[in-house]
Formats: structure tokens, C-alpha cells, sequence
């Protein structure tokens, strides 16, 4: 009779370690569908900052649902918060599950996001400038052409202040830079190639000396050579047999895993019923002896069940 009662308890108790999980999971995305709802209002209302603090915190709780973390980048953007609303839209457009008509939005948003960004970089290399900074403003600058990918202008301005920061290996680099992607027509062109003769004048080819021939002298007969025929290396090479293929995993061998997984979840559960069985019990009649088989097979399921879930995930990632 001791034995079915315990047999209950680890039974009971591991439907109710099961039945927990999907529930946890449920109350999760009830919360994160709450919290959406609010955001949606928020943003109907324009307040974009809160609706895209409820929107983030959605995605956290439903990490599954991507539309969370694009009404956050949405949000983001409408609020002038260029460079969240860019990363969350570059997140967004890496999820495996996003929506592809969105993804091909969040790109465009992206597009438009980078002038923007590079705008807004140039504005701080000006403000830099003026405050006698043109260290900072040449880097800053460089950011600018980095995000508007390649804009001639913002090269010449970085290289002017690069010039004037007393860094002239740096002003030679981003005035060669900018005459590669400059058109042939554009105002800074001559500016930039005078600064840049100025900088790295032309070095001038050395001397070349002078040959003096040697009086002719008749050659001397040469000895015959023996004439080497060479192995041609290509004809002789062996033709090497192509790799065996790829030996796939039995199906006994990958469900292994999770076999070794499910017996250390049956062990722990064992091991709490054994250890409830044993607490109920008066002080007397408490063997020893279950309370160390209780915290023994407690000890073996959590040994098993994380060997068995590192064991899974390692096929599961390695088996490509």
C-alpha cells in the first residue's frame, strides 16, 4: 500500500510540473495581448513613446510574436527616436517568423532611417566645428558617410577638419576617398585635390643610372646538357575518390536524448514524492534510509534530465 500511494504522489506530481508549463505560457501571452491593446491605444492617441515602452514590453513577455517589436519601431519613429526605432527594425527583420509584407517595410523604413541618422550625425560634426572640437567633428562626419553610404560631401567635410585637427595621414585617406566618389563636376573637387598636393606632393621618380657597356667579348662554347623529361604532375595525379556521405542519425540515436530527459524529469518526481511521502509521516517511523533514496533519485533526475536536454540541443544544433 506505501508503494501505490507513493507511486500516486510522483504521478500526480509530474502532471502537475507538465500541466504547468502550457499555463505559464497562456497567462504570458494574455499579458503581452493586454498590454498590446493598451499600446494601440497610445498610439492612436500620439503618445508614441508609451505606446512604444508597451509594444517592447509585449515582445518580452511573447517573444513568438514579432508585430509586437514592429509597433514598438513604428512608434519609435513617429517619436523621432531614429536610432531605436532603426535597431528594433533591423531586429524585427531578422525574426524567422516576422511577416515578409512588414519586413519589406521595415526596410524601406530603414532607408529613409539612415539619411535621417546621417543628417542628424552631420548636425553634431557642425555643432563640433563650432565649438572648436574638429577632431570630433571629423569622426563625426565619417559617421555620417557611413550611413548615407558614400556621400561625397560629408567625406570633403571630414577630411577639412581632419586637415585642420592637424591629422594629415587621415585628411589624405578621406580626400583620395571622396575624389573616387565624387562626380567630375562637383564644387569641392578642386578644393579637395589642391589640399590633397598640399598634403602628399608628388614624389619625383628617382635618377636612373647610367649603363656603361662592357667591351664585347666572344662567348665560350657552352658543354651539351642532358635533356630532363619531366613527369607532367597533373597527368599523373591520382583521382581521389569523392567523401563518403554524410552517415544520418538513427532514429533510436535521436530520440535518445530526450528519453535520457523524460527519465530524469520521472526521477525528480519521484524523488518529491518520496521526500512528501516521507515529511507526512510520523517522526518514528521515518527510515533513513527513503530519505536518502529520495534525495538520490531527486539528485539523478535533475543529473538526467540536463544531461538530456544538452544532449538534445547539441543534435538539434550541431546537425547540420
Amino acid at each position: 500500500m506505501p508503494c501505490v500511494k507513493r507511486t500516486f504522489i510522483v504521478l500526480a506530481g509530474l502532471v502537475l510540473m507538465l500541466a504547468a508549463l502550457p499555463a505559464a505560457a497562456v497567462d504570458r501571452h494574455k499579458a503581452a495581448n493586454a498590454l498590446a491593446a493598451q499600446a494601440a491605444s497610445a498610439y492612436e492617441r500620439g503618445d508614441m513613446g508609451k505606446a512604444a515602452t508597451l509594444y517592447l514590453r509585449a515582445f518580452q513577455l511573447a517573444s513568438d510574436q514579432p508585430a509586437y517589436l514592429y509597433g514598438a519601431a513604428r512608434a519609435e519613429q513617429s517619436a523621432g527616436d531614429i536610432e531605436h526605432a532603426a535597431a528594433h527594425y533591423q531586429q524585427f527583420a531578422a525574426l524567422p517568423g516576422a511577416e515578409p509584407a512588414r519586413v519589406a517595410k521595415a526596410k524601406a523604413f530603414l532607408s529613409d532611417l539612415a539619411v535621417a541618422r546621417a543628417e542628424a550625425k552631420a548636425s553634431e560634426a557642425e555643432r563640433a566645428l563650432a565649438a572648436g572640437d574638429p577632431a570630433l567633428a571629423c569622426g563625426l562626419w565619417k559617421q555620417a558617410d557611413g550611413l548615407a553610404r558614400g556621400q561625397g560631401a560629408y567625406l570633403f567635410k571630414a577630411g577639412v577638419a581632419a586637415q585642420d585637427a592637424k591629422m594629415p595621414e587621415t585628411a589624405v585617406d578621406l580626400f583620395r576617398a571622396y575624389l573616387r566618389v565624387a562626380p567630375l563636376d562637383a564644387v569641392e573637387r578642386a578644393s579637395a585635390e589642391n589640399r590633397l598636393r598640399t598634403l602628399a606632393p608628388p614624389i619625383a621618380a628617382p635618377a636612373q643610372p647610367v649603363e656603361t657597356k662592357a667591351p664585347a667579348t666572344k662567348p665560350e662554347p657552352m658543354a651539351p646538357q642532358p635533356v630532363v623529361v619531366r613527369a607532367d604532375p597533373i597527368a599523373i595525379a591520382p583521382l581521389l575518390p569523392p567523401p563518403p556521405p554524410k552517415a544520418q542519425r538513427s532514429l533510436a540515436l535521436r530520440i535518445a536524448p530526450w528519453a535520457t530527459a523524460a527519465l530524469g524529469l520521472a526521477g525528480l518526481g519521484l524523488g518529491v514524492g518520496w521526500n512528501l511521502d516521507y515529511n507526512q509521516r510520523d517522526p518514528l517511523l521515518r527510515p533513513q534510509a527513503e530519505k536518502t533514496a529520495a534525495i538520490a533519485a531527486y539528485g539523478a533526475g535533475g543529473v538526467l534530465l540536463t544531461a538530456g536536454v544538452v544532449w538534445g540541443l547539441w543534435q538539434v544544433l550541431g546537425s547540420d
